[in-house]
């Protein structure tokens, strides 16, 4: 009896505890909705400067359309690369654990 109204003590905290953190994750928001706001920030501080009637940036547009490819290339080459490699013992274990 003494067994059961412990383990009840012990399962009642940890749903508390539980409860109070899933509590404090929801009231911060996500990495998206961040990146969602930098980036309406910054159109819109490119819209302002272009009704302004100056250049938001000084390049060109193909010289813009180059580096921008450039990044983008040199990201997802980067992504791809570490995504789909496995260099450890351990992954390339999961690796063939995962595809039995």
């Amino acid at each position: 009896m003494r067994r059961m109204r412990r383990l009840e003590k012990v399962v009642t905290r940890r749903v508390r505890i539980s409860s109070a953190d899933a509590l404090q994750e929801s009231v911060m928001p996500d990495r998206e909705t961040i990146l969602r706001s930098i980036t309406l920030a910054a159109v819109l501080v490119n819209q302002l400067i272009a009704a302004s009637g100056r250049t938001p940036l000084p390049y060109t547009e193909e010289e813009f359309y180059q580096g921008l490819s450039a990044v983008v290339t040199v990201v997802v080459s980067l992504w791809s690369w570490w995504k789909n490699n496995s260099f450890t013992a351990k992954a390339i274990r999961a690796d063939h654990a995962r595809r039995k």
